[in-house]
C-alpha cells in the first residue's frame, strides 16, 4: 500500500513537472512509461471536481448563473463527455493519418494536460470572492492563462504522442474538433431516435392495454 501511494505521489509530482516541460514530459510518458493511466484518470476527476466547484462556489460577480442554480450533474457530465469525445476523435483520426499513439497513450497524455486548468479553476474560486468589478481584468487574465496553458499542453501531447510536425499537428487538431462535432451530432441523432422509439413503445403498450 505504501509503495502504491508513494508511486502515485511521484506521478502526481511528475504531472507538475510535465506542465513546464511538456515536450520532454510527453515523450517520457509515451516511450519510457513515466506516467500511468490511473494518474491520468485521477487528474481527470480533479478537473471535473474543480469544474463543478467553480460552478457552485465562484462569486456571483463572475458567475451570475452559478451557485444554487448550477446543475452539478450536467456540469460533470459535460466535462467528462468533452474529454472522452476529444480522445475518441483523436484516436480515430490519427489512426487514419499515420499517428503513432495508441488510445491509452492519448488518454494518459490528455489527462496530464488538464492540470493547469484544474489549478486555475481552484485559484479563481478564491479570487472571485476577493476581486472587485474593477479588477475583473485580473480574473479574465488568469482564466485565459489557464485555458491557453492547457491548450498548449494538448497541442504538445498530440505532436509528441503521434510524432507529427507542427503544421500537421495544427491541421489534426482542427480535424479533431470537427470530429468532435460529428460525434456530438451522431449522439444527438441517436438519443433523438431512442426517444422516438421509447415514445412509440409507450404508445403501443397503452393501445394494447386499452384494447384489453
Amino acid at each position: 500500500m505504501r509503495e502504491r501511494i508513494g508511486k502515485l505521489g511521484r506521478e502526481l509530482r511528475y504531472a507538475f513537472w510535465l506542465s513546464v516541460h511538456p515536450f520532454k514530459g510527453f515523450w517520457e510518458i509515451k516511450s519510457e512509461g513515466a506516467g500511468s493511466l490511473t494518474t491520468a484518470m485521477i487528474l481527470l476527476a480533479a478537473f471535473v471536481l474543480s469544474t463543478v466547484a467553480g460552478g457552485l462556489y465562484t462569486g456571483y460577480l463572475f458567475a451570475p448563473n452559478g451557485g444554487a442554480s448550477y446543475n452539478v450533474v450536467r456540469g460533470a457530465l459535460t466535462a467528462v463527455t468533452v474529454f472522452f469525445a476529444f480522445c475518441v476523435a483523436n484516436w480515430c483520426l490519427t489512426c487514419l493519418f499515420d499517428g503513432e499513439g495508441t488510445f491509452v497513450d492519448i488518454l494518459r497524455a490528455t489527462g496530464y494536460a488538464l492540470l493547469p486548468m484544474t489549478l486555475t479553476q481552484l485559484v479563481l474560486i478564491v479570487f472571485s470572492h476577493v476581486l472587485s468589478a474593477r479588477e475583473a481584468a485580473i480574473y479574465t487574465f488568469l482564466y485565459s492563462l489557464g485555458v491557453l496553458w492547457t491548450a498548449f499542453l494538448v497541442f504538445a501531447s498530440v505532436l509528441v504522442t503521434h510524432q507529427y510536425t507542427m503544421f500537421k499537428t495544427v491541421l489534426m487538431l482542427l480535424c479533431i474538433l470537427l470530429g468532435m462535432c460529428v460525434l456530438a451530432y451522431i449522439a444527438l441523432l441517436f438519443f433523438n431516435l431512442l426517444g422516438q422509439m421509447s415514445g412509440f413503445v409507450e404508445a403501443l403498450v397503452k393501445e394494447l392495454r386499452n384494447r384489453g
